[in-house]
């Protein structure tokens, strides 16, 4: 004689399914998100790694107590017009220059192709920085990278703490003297305006950069026979632009080597090839994430485990 299923049973029965099933469910979107996370560390550590400069060009990063020529620069890449290290930042790269803007926004200094590009000067300027008014361009890189830097220059402390650089060209070596920070629109504003304001305009390029800045250098006359524009976007999708004006000051090579033995990095290693520190922080951050998500999908099943556990346990003492 078949035994009759009671309603209570079917319900049991569907409450186990149900429980298994919302188990099943929770351990497979948790573990999804792990595999998202853990692709999202690999991809920004391949970011960092097909940006980062080379063993080959390191050895190349220039310092007058070696001699310094921008030849043995071009022996690895002809396109490569010189070197721009902004003190105790990221910022610390071979520029190079293009028949066009397109060209190295997405290859490296060695002609390989890269996420991070390089710091190029605009097409429309003179080689060698031999204009008035030079304009270079630049990634803003999640991993601190090429110009990522100049966006901390929105803050007033950092700002005043890295006022100074070096830019070593074919035509001479320049001081960089930070003079402002500012946003500009890389469509609207005259600052990229390089077919008018290219030479002997340096006068209106400072008083535009006067009225929008964010914030100046206070040890500044008001003039400078040279100027260098640092820009990079400032938000995915812009057309804003976060920018540093500075002025470039000639200078021979017993100055220079003061300017070297003065400044804060460490010329030998530097910061220049990328913001590894950055990568690392996000893997951590996203590590102690995932080691949390798993920690509350242990929870989860073990709480649920010992609910099912308990309520078994009663239907025993019940049929008891």
């Amino acid at each position: 004689m078949n035994k009759k299923i009671t309603k209570e049973e079917i319900l049991k029965k569907s409450i186990k399914v149900v429980d298994k099933l919302i188990n099943f469910v929770m351990i497979v979107f948790f573990l999804l998100l792990m595999l998202i996370g853990v692709y999202a560390i690999y991809d920004s550590y391949r970011i960092y790694d097909d940006s980062r400069l080379g063993d080959e060009i390191i050895k190349l990063r220039p310092k007058i107590e070696d001699g310094f020529s921008i030849e043995p620069l071009r022996e690895v890449n002809p396109d490569i017009d010189g070197w721009i290290r902004i003190f105790d930042t990221n910022i610390d790269y071979p520029i190079l220059y293009s028949k066009d803007n397109m060209n190295y926004l997405n290859v490296s200094y060695n002609g390989s192709y890269s996420t991070g590009g390089s710091i190029f000067i605009d097409y429309r300027n003179a080689r060698d920085f031999k204009d008035d008014y030079t304009i270079t361009y630049g990634h803003n890189m999640t991993t601190g990278q090429m110009y990522s830097d100049i966006k901390r220059y929105e803050e007033k402390r950092y700002f005043d703490n890295h006022l100074s650089g070096i830019l070593y060209t074919a035509d001479g070596l320049y001081k960089v003297k930070i003079l402002y920070f500012s946003l500009m629109n890389a469509y609207n504003d005259d600052a990229y305006n390089l077919l008018t304001y290219r030479n002997e305009r340096n006068g209106e390029i400072l008083e535009m950069f006067e009225k929008r800045a964010f914030n100046k250098n206070s040890d500044f006359n008001g003039f400078a026979d040279k100027l260098l524009l640092l820009s990079t976007c400032d938000a995915f999708g812009s057309n804003d632009r976060s920018a540093l004006l500075a002025e470039l000051i000639k200078v021979n090579d017993e100055e220079m080597r003061e300017i070297e033995e003065g400044s804060s990095i460490l010329l030998d290693g530097g910061k220049g090839d990328g913001g590894e520190n950055d990568v690392e922080k996000a893997g951590k951050r996203l590590g102690c994430f995932f080691i949390i998500i798993l920690i509350i999908i242990i929870i989860i099943v073990v709480v649920r485990k010992i609910r099912e556990k308990r309520r078994e346990q009663k239907e025993r003492k019940k049929q008891v």
